[in-house]
């Protein structure tokens, strides 16, 4: 009994576009080829830190790991001014390297200069199987890059305290605070990743690191503090002597060294305000001293 046959695909419930019709099959059948034409949408975010904060515009390139398929889409088509993302619909469900790529071209532009920026140059491709989705015609998957800038540390000295500056013609380089010798002073010490860009101001605070304090300032010497569950550590210090025997050409310069560690991810940032003793009032037999101090900074 001669046997009608049709010829169709099945395949994770995927949709094709045809059935093939062999009728009586007495040869060999061959070239008969099936179009997959389901298809899935895609999320792709480039943001920056655990907040994520847009950090510019990207073109997105999807390539299948066979090689046999890639597409580029231009960034103007995502929200990444607003929501740091481009949502990607109908994409075949194939295992895919996706790329992503700053365009300056398009708002907000390359604000942090990632296009040359090594750290994000090796996280700019990551790999996705959309090939096997609970259901299509829907998001079924969300690619997400995230950058992390460089660590930042914030020490923050009393409001109260007003800058001073030396009669130079370089006064900016030479701001100090004066500090009464033997009154207690509180800085603020913060760790901060700094997401901002025009007219945006984010910045992302540390909640867990680690602190070292070098003080020859005050009496306290070096000071190591952890930090967890918070994003501020407070402190406390007050100007001493002079070192009039050790100090060498500068007995009466002192230094507060603050760095911050991020020990996730073995990188660090230091403050160094350092400054010196002067006489300030007399009054009688009594001579007071004050501090003055000035601020460098360092990262890594």
């Amino acid at each position: 009994m001669e046997q009608i046959v049709f010829l169709s695909v099945n395949y994770h419930e995927q949709e094709f576009n045809r059935v093939w019709d062999l009728g009586v099959v007495t040869f060999p059948q061959a070239n008969k080829n099936f179009e997959d034409v389901s298809r899935i949408n895609l999320v792709v975010e480039v943001d920056g830190g655990d907040e994520h904060y847009p950090i510019g515009a990207f073109d997105v390139t999807l390539q299948s790991m066979s090689g046999l398929y890639e597409t580029t889409f231009d960034a103007s088509g995502g929200e990444w001014y607003t929501a740091g993302r481009m949502i990607i619909n109908n994409v075949p469900p194939l295992n895919y390297h996706v790329t992503v790529e700053p365009n300056a071209t398009v708002e907000p532009g390359d604000p942090f200069n990632l296009l040359v920026n090594q750290d994000f140059i090796d996280l700019s491709t990551a790999d996705t199987d959309l090939r096997y989705p609970e259901e299509f015609n829907t998001i079924v998957d969300t690619v997400a890059f995230v950058w992390r800038n460089e660590l930042q540390i914030e020490v923050d000295w009393p409001m109260t305290l007003e800058m001073q500056y030396f009669n130079t013609d370089l006064d900016s380089l030479f701001g100090f605070y004066v500090l009464p010798q033997n009154e207690w002073c509180e800085v603020d010490i913060k760790a901060f990743e700094d997401y901002s860009f025009e007219p945006f101001n984010r910045k992302t605070y540390l909640t867990e690191f680690d602190i070292t304090i070098t003080d020859e300032v005050g009496t306290q010497g070096e000071t190591e503090i952890s930090i967890v569950d918070t994003t501020n550590y407070t402190y406390q210090f007050a100007p001493y002597l002079p070192n009039l025997i050790a100090g060498g050409d500068r007995p009466y310069q002192n230094i507060l060294e603050i760095t911050v560690y991020d020990n996730d991810l073995n990188r660090y940032a230091t403050q160094t305000d350092w400054g010196n003793y002067r006489r300030c009032k007399t009054t009688g037999n009594h001579i007071c001293n004050h501090f003055t101090g000035n601020t460098f900074s360092d990262s890594a």
